[in-house]
């Protein structure tokens, strides 16, 4: 639970960890790996699998099975390009058009704001006012 934003020049996300419904922790959910931005929400488990999974190299058998089988993260990578993927159940990522994007519990805040003009780090911020599943702070990558 989370609220991740690309708006096609910046990448943000919020910082709050959330278990049991209780925000009670702080993480980062994006990085920067061999050029690419990456970012994941759901699960943290099942994100830090995936995350391992790509800095490893992405090789389609090592996909976790855990990802394949639950479904419990969204796993985003921005290409040194600019070409937005999304990867659920398998390593062949749904390849996103959109101008802008966003992901996680906040998600329909931040698409709300970014289509009234906001960048991503107000729209990260709008969605922590609403989504209680989102906040303790903002980070934040560029190409």
């Amino acid at each position: 639970m989370t609220t991740i934003v690309w708006d096609g020049k910046i990448l943000a996300a919020d910082k709050q960890v959330t278990n049991a419904d209780s925000g009670h922790g702080i993480t980062t959910k994006i990085f920067r790996v061999n050029g690419s931005l990456v970012a994941g929400a759901g699960s943290a488990d099942v994100f830090s699998s995936l995350l391992h999974w790509y800095i490893n190299g992405a090789i389609e058998e090592d996909f976790p099975s855990i990802q394949a089988d639950t479904n419990d993260a969204t796993f985003m990578v921005i290409s040194p390009e600019g070409r937005v993927m999304f990867y659920n159940r398998t390593p062949h990522p749904m390849i996103i058009e959109n101008e802008y994007t966003a992901m996680g519990s906040g998600r329909d805040y931040a698409l709300a704001a970014l289509h009234l003009g906001c960048d991503a780090v107000k729209a990260v911020q709008v969605a922590c006012e609403f989504d209680v599943y989102s906040g303790r702070g903002i980070d934040t990558l560029t190409l």
